[in-house]
């Protein structure tokens, strides 16, 4: 005997945000990857040309990823590395460190800016400014319930 589970307006929603999820951060992470960046890289750079100057604590911009990081201190040691970070220790508290963008990494980030606002235009086509507005409200609602649940 066949079960079937019953079809719901919310769990179909669910189903398509996943799928829609998992396709575009595909699309993104071939993106970041084809200009020698991952998506946690790219995001790690975003956060930081958009926070403080002075710069940031790990545990602040591992609250922010967009995608959670098991290792923050890994991954800002190899971006680092690589120069598109560095570290520094507060002046009125030594055991501070913060994370600053170099000027390397903030030019690798927002050389990025055009590619990634086309890749949102052809993820959203024909999608007017109020339903993408509506759609990120409905969303953050549903991040929030999440959150809430755990």
């Amino acid at each position: 005997m066949e079960k079937t589970i019953p079809s719901t307006a919310r769990r179909e929603a669910y189903f398509a945000l996943v799928s829609a999820a998992d396709a575009m951060v595909d699309q993104a992470r071939r993106l970041f990857s084809s200009h020698g960046l991952t998506l946690t890289q790219f995001n790690l750079l975003r956060l930081l040309i958009t926070g403080d100057p002075e710069g940031e604590r790990c545990s602040d911009l591992r609250e922010r990823m967009l995608h959670r990081v098991p290792d923050i201190t890994r991954l800002v040691d190899r971006m680092e590395r690589e120069g598109l970070v560095q570290r520094q220790r507060g002046t009125s508290d030594r055991r501070v460190v913060r994370v600053r963008i170099t000027p390397e990494g903030q030019r690798r980030c927002e050389s990025l800016y055009p590619a990634v606002e086309r890749l949102h235009a052809s993820q959203f086509p024909g999608a007017s400014e109020e339903e993408l507005r509506e759609l990120e409200r409905i969303l953050r609602s549903a991040e929030e319930a999440a959150k809430a649940a755990r």
